[in-house]
């Protein structure tokens, strides 16, 4: 069973730029759980500083992004703003969006069910490979083995 339903007319009102749709996917691992630790928060500001998709933005039109979207999120719920994100998101961007919301979702050393649920929609949802989407949770568990 899909841990979203796919409405057209919602996804419709959102208009997302590449960047705000890779953010997005950030965020939404963030408040899939509805806990917001300090290090998600972190690794979400580090990882976007150092992509070259956010090379433009400054530290406030970044915070202003987060911002815009922790809002739409706040107001209206992760879902709609889930399908936006990965309808528009380009492939070559997809396994790193992946990479990070597994990265995000580790953060905190405890992965709840709706997390597992979000990680499995989101690999199918970006055309990840269930083979690569594999190894980068193993490499996220190498990672945070230890941590915390």
């Amino acid at each position: 069973m899909a841990l979203f339903i796919k409405n057209e007319n919602d996804i419709k009102k959102i208009e997302l730029s590449q960047e705000e749709a890779f953010a997005a996917v950030t965020l939404i691992a963030m408040n899939i759980d509805g806990i917001h630790h300090s290090m998600e928060f972190r690794i979400i500001g580090m990882v976007l500083d150092r992509m070259k998709l956010f090379e433009k933005y400054s530290v406030e039109s970044l915070r202003s992004m987060l911002e815009k979207l922790q809002k739409y999120i706040n107001e209206t719920g992760v879902e709609a703003l889930y399908y936006a994100a990965v309808d528009i998101l380009p492939m070559e961007l997809r396994p790193t969006a992946f990479a990070v919301a597994v990265d995000v979702i580790m953060a905190d050393d405890v992965v709840v069910e709706e997390e597992k649920k979000l990680l499995t929609e989101l690999a199918k949802s970006l055309d990840i490979a269930q083979d690569l989407a594999q190894k980068v949770i193993e490499v996220m568990q190498i990672r945070y083995r230890g941590c915390l």
